[in-house]
């Protein structure tokens, strides 16, 4: 008793108290041991005085075990009795329950479909026959029967409160059976012992021993008892140490997590993204992004990616048809404008090249210090038929940043116009793959500031 079913930080092992079940109903375990150690104690006087008992006085004792013998097995055949009683009511309320179970899951079924007729508009949905036009029920007796019957809804929470009645008392029948089968083992013993001391007592009247074996086998059950009861303590004190510094831990446990702050982010954390957000915002702009205004995208510190309106920066509009048909999609100039560069795709393109460079810029800031490699790997970032104006643009960012290694491995669809465009004034080394392959000692040359072809 006494011992809690939840964690709790307080534990005291000294409240817990031990019960066991007799045939006179459950007992403190304690009052039990002592119990115990007076019957062993009698039981120990009554041995010197074996030697003057009489054949009488051992006929009447055995007299008084039969008579108790026959109390014993009664008793334990009506338990068993019980018992099967219990375990045939717990069958069939398993029984009863995956019925209601099965009902409601076809109930529930019929009310989605409902539901969805109506989503439909159709008439079925409204117990409307749509052949006949009569009105139809939840349920195929209506049809013949006058007797009101329950609705799918009303259906579906009866099925409910019916499941749950059966949940209470399956559990009140598995009570039982548990307290019936505690009992039931203790006649048994009760029994055995019976039968035993009935057979000592039966055979210390055909003996001339000084000691009399009814009352040394008694003793020995006694001494047994205590001992097991003895054992059962120590274990659970031990079981009891184990739980008073788990509730300990787990009283620490809650002082720490009370000491954590209540916001998720630090203020220094916050000062960080607002620092991220400026830094994207005006990289995004120096891209020439044009799907959505550059002052309306914000940063979202849960999931920490930029977002138009709490949506993400995936999907973006599309210019009026007049302005994208008088942009040029094949121009490369950089004052021109295409199709191309105005999709989609292509934006979300430089939202990548804007979250990659604010990732380093706001690490490799004086204010954070972070732990960015201070290196950036891109694989033909000017997909999407990107404008030259922007590939500019990244490969100017790139070569600006003083601390930063950069690769850019670029094809610019395969044009002189391109390249040069894209390079202009941009301080580089050029490295000449060939046939797809870097050559050992290849075409290695620094471009110049002009941003001269390298052979």
């Amino acid at each position: 008793l006494h011992l809690p079913k939840t964690p709790v930080a307080e534990f005291l092992p000294a409240n817990v108290l031990y019960h066991k079940s007799t045939l006179h109903g459950p007992v403190d375990l304690d009052q039990f041991k002592s119990n115990q150690l007076q019957v062993l104690k009698k039981l120990t006087e009554e041995e010197f005085r074996w030697k003057d008992t009489t054949s009488d006085e051992t006929l009447k004792l055995i007299e008084q075990e039969t008579s108790r013998l026959q109390e014993l097995t009664v008793a334990y055949e009506t338990c068993i009795g019980d018992l099967t009683l219990h375990r045939a009511a717990r069958n069939a309320n398993a029984i009863h329950q995956r019925q209601a179970s099965e009902e409601l899951s076809k109930n529930q079924a019929a009310q989605k479909l409902i539901r969805y007729g109506a989503s439909l508009k159709l008439d079925v949905a409204s117990d409307v026959c749509p052949a006949c036009m009569q009105n139809i029920g939840h349920s195929l007796t209506d049809l013949h029967e006058s007797t009101p019957h329950m609705d799918i809804e009303t259906n579906i929470d009866y099925l409910r409160s019916q499941i749950k009645m059966l949940e209470r008392d399956t559990a009140a029948i598995e009570q039982s059976v548990k307290e019936t089968t505690v009992v039931s083992e203790e006649l048994a013993k009760s029994i055995a012992s019976s039968k035993s001391k009935l057979r000592a007592l039966k055979s210390d009247l055909t003996t001339n021993a000084a000691v009399s074996k009814s009352n040394l086998r008694q003793q020995l059950q006694v001494e047994m008892s205590i001992e097991e009861v003895s054992q059962f303590l120590q274990r659970n004190d031990e079981q009891l140490e184990a739980l008073a510094e788990l509730s300990a831990q787990f009283k620490r446990n809650q002082q720490s997590r009370a000491a954590l702050p209540k916001e998720h982010y630090s203020d220094v954390d916050l000062e960080k993204y607002a620092l991220f957000s400026k830094i994207f915002r005006a990289n995004v702009s120096s891209f020439d992004y044009h799907s959505a205004p550059v002052k309306d995208i914000k940063f979202n510190v849960e999931n920490l990616l930029p977002e138009l309106d709490k949506i993400e920066l995936r999907e973006v509009y599309r210019k009026d048809f007049n302005e994208r048909k008088a942009a040029s999609p094949t121009s490369t100039s950089k004052n021109s404008s295409n199709i191309a560069r105005e999709s989609s795709a292509s934006d979300f393109v430089r939202l990548i090249w804007s979250y990659i460079m604010t990732l380093y810029e706001t690490s490799a800031h004086f204010t954070v210090k972070g732990n960015h490699p201070g290196f950036i790997l891109l694989d033909e970032p000017g997909q999407h038929s990107m404008a030259t104006k922007s590939q500019l643009a990244l490969l100017q960012k790139l070569s600006a940043e003083k601390n930063l290694q950069s690769i850019v491995a670029a094809s610019f669809d395969d044009s002189e116009a391109a390249y040069k465009e894209a390079t202009h004034n941009v301080q580089f080394k050029l490295i000449l793959l060939g046939s797809k392959a870097i050559v050992p000692g290849g075409d290695s040359v620094l471009a110049g500031a002009e941003g001269e072809q390298a052979q």
